[in-house]
């Protein structure tokens, strides 16, 4: 049967493609898109990598160099505390002044590898003090009376009492800044850095405390010269990336320290006194530039009051730049800077993107050439096919289309050929589709309940049960506040030079193994995870929900990792230590934001119980004067006693030991 299909005229033009066109151009459009997409976020990403990499690594160093600062600057004040303590206590009598001056030499015998300079200014103007020079001779110097006026230098004997008579001068303590300084702020004071008079001068400061009687009447400042060379002598030994730098300038502007050999001092002739570098005078133009910069930038250094972070171009190089201020309400006021190179990571970064962008020029390549001899391939045989099917419309239904070799082409032409049969046959695959279609929707709806288990599972490991649930529920911030709850801080002392020593992913082995059995006791005692920082671990009780053993269960918590730290020690042999600090008090707790929820506390009780891990000693639990009250009944405690807290002033803290023994 011959049947002639009428095909409609066509009134509008219609701009028609050639199938090859079609084929090749969107082909190499996408390739060209997807080459040029993937190099542009590979170099962005890999610098914003870097820029992520760096302020973490200068973070970490700005961290240690403050840390070691406090330790340093700590000694010369706990020498003052002391022997203020011993005045007011009556145990050091300021009228025998040659016990006091023995006394002083003595603390330079224990001292004197960190201060040479050791006295008392009286109320009257009189002094008495002890030293330790160059030539390791010691001196006693004292005024005549307790008042300002003739004051005589003797050598001393070896159990420090005068011996010769070396000099005499006149001096009236109640004129040195010191002493105004300590007077006028009735603390501890810090005075501004100083060379020494040394052949190979040294920097020093020295820091004054004013005693009072119990009536407020002044008996005179106690005081002491601290070297400041092993800060110095600590920064050169700093390792930041490959070419990093750091300096820490003073208040007035002078140079203090800095990790490389530039000078901080300089000498107008070989006979004059050594005198201190200003930062933005200095010979190194790393630094005086980068002084200057920040100047330009912040006015006055002083100014600063938390860490500011900027890129610097200097010498046809990016740096990344950051300043942080190291203040206290005594005096102490310098600023930490330190300088990394952009070039220190991006190199094998950018070597990387170019081999890249050469890569993917070759492939774009082979790939058009690949598309055009393929679009050939393909538009013949559906040259093909189509004349056969216009054949077949007008009305050669004799016609059969050959087999082809492209599996679509082929089923294209089957259909031609079985065209009748698939349309009686069409129905009964309609129905049979609909039941399938049926099956996979119902399949598709258990996956999904498991889908959502498994969500939900995810969300409860991450966030408190009760605290899901209200998410579930309403999205909205959830904030809620606790009279009592005891946190507990822990960090890997050491870490750093763990992580240099360490391969990547045997650091992040040993993390997880300790963390684990963490995790184990926490999930044991029925406390709250609330999150991991790098090496330190966050822990508390008595939330979400309230319960009366908080403190105690906290301590408990605290003894069973150092027996886990301890027990990986003997086990690897190795000088692993952590230091735990705890706190409790009134937190607020919840979640905050829309993207990747956590679960974090605030507040002041956070903010101490940090203060207590970072300021306590590796292998030991510092704990405060709030957990002693909980716990003195149940656990041995011993008295630290007062410790300068950042942020906090002097706060009265204790060691946590172990649980008493129950007396039967």
């Amino acid at each position: 049967m011959n049947q002639t299909v009428d095909f409609p005229n066509k009134t509008n033009a219609v701009v028609s493609l050639p199938l090859r066109f079609v084929l090749i151009i969107p082909f190499v459009f996408q390739i060209f898109l997807a080459v040029g997409l993937t190099g542009l976020f590979a170099l962005r990403n890999g610098r914003k990598a870097v820029d992520n990499l760096v302020n973490q690594l200068q973070e970490k160093v700005t961290e240690e160099v403050e840390q070691h600062i406090d330790n340093h600057l700590a000694l010369p004040q706990q020498i003052n505390e002391t022997n203020a303590s011993l005045i007011q206590r009556n145990l050091l009598d300021l009228e025998d002044r040659e016990s006091v001056q023995r006394h002083f030499w003595n603390q330079l015998q224990i001292y004197g590898e960190y201060t040479d300079y050791i006295y008392i200014g009286y109320a009257e103007g009189g002094f008495d003090m002890a030293t330790l020079e160059a030539n390791d001779k010691s001196t006693i110097q004292f005024s005549e009376t307790l008042s300002a006026g003739k004051s005589l230098i003797y050598s001393v004997d070896k159990n420090g009492y005068p011996d010769q008579y070396i000099d005499s001068y006149d001096y009236d303590s109640r004129g040195r800044p010191w002493f105004k300084g300590a007077v006028e702020k009735r603390a501890t004071f810090w005075s501004n850095a100083y060379l020494s008079k040394q052949i190979i001068p040294n920097f020093a400061t020295t820091v004054s405390l004013p005693v009072y009687k119990d009536n407020g009447e002044l008996l005179g400042v106690v005081a002491n010269d601290i070297y400041l060379t092993g800060i110095s002598d600590f920064l050169k030994d700093l390792k930041i990336g490959k070419t990093g730098k750091l300096f820490i300038v003073e208040n007035t502007g002078f140079l203090l320290g800095t990790s490389t050999e530039d000078p901080t001092y300089f000498r107008p002739d070989e006979t004059a006194p050594a005198e201190q570098i200003l930062a933005n005078d200095s010979s190194s133009e790393w630094i005086k530039e980068s002084t200057l910069y920040l100047e330009s930038q912040l006015g006055d250094l002083n100014r600063i009051k938390v860490p500011q972070r900027f890129q610097w171009q200097f010498a046809g190089e990016t740096y990344f730049l950051l300043v942080t201020p190291i203040r206290n309400e005594q005096g102490l006021n310098w600023s930490v800077i330190s300088l990394i190179p952009r070039s220190d990571f991006m190199a094998e970064i950018e070597a990387n993107t170019r081999q890249t962008i050469i890569l993917c020029v070759a492939s774009l390549f082979i790939a058009t050439v690949s598309g055009i001899l393929t679009a050939r391939w393909i538009s013949k045989s559906v040259k093909l096919v189509s004349t056969t099917a216009k054949d077949l419309s007008e009305g050669n239904l004799d016609v059969k289309v050959p087999t082809q070799s492209l599996q679509e082409l082929d089923i294209l032409a089957q259909s031609f050929n079985a065209m009748s049969h698939q349309l009686k046959a069409s129905f009964n695959s309609l129905e049979l589709a609909n039941l399938e279609l049926e099956n996979r929707v119902q399949e598709r709806t258990i996956e999904l309940e498991k889908e959502k288990e498994r969500s939900e599972q995810l969300l409860r490991n991450v966030l408190p049960e009760t605290i899901a649930e209200q998410l579930k529920e309403n999205q909205d911030a959830i904030a809620e506040h606790y009279d009592e709850v005891t946190i507990l801080f822990a960090d890997i002392v050491g870490f750093t030079s763990l992580a240099e020593r360490l391969a990547p992913l045997e650091l992040v082995n040993l993390l997880n193994q300790i963390f684990s059995q963490f995790d184990s006791l926490v999930e044991s005692l029925g406390l709250e995870k609330i999150k991991t920082i790098g090496d330190a671990y966050m822990v508390a009780a008595g939330l979400p929900m309230h319960r009366e053993d908080h403190v105690q269960v906290i301590a408990q918590m605290g003894l069973a990792m150092l027996d886990i730290i301890e027990s990986y020690r003997r086990e690897n042999n190795s000088d692993l230590q952590i230091r735990i600090g705890m706190n409790t008090g009134m937190v607020v707790a919840g979640v905050i934001g829309t993207k990747k929820f956590i679960y974090d506390l605030w507040g002041d009780t956070v903010n101490v119980a940090s203060r207590m891990e970072s300021s306590g000693e590796a292998g030991r639990i510092h704990v405060t004067q709030a957990v002693y009250e909980k716990l003195q009944d149940i656990y041995h405690l011993e008295l630290r006693g007062l410790v300068e807290i950042k942020g906090k002033g002097e706060m009265q803290t204790y060691w946590l030991l172990e649980k008493k023994s129950v007396e039967i």
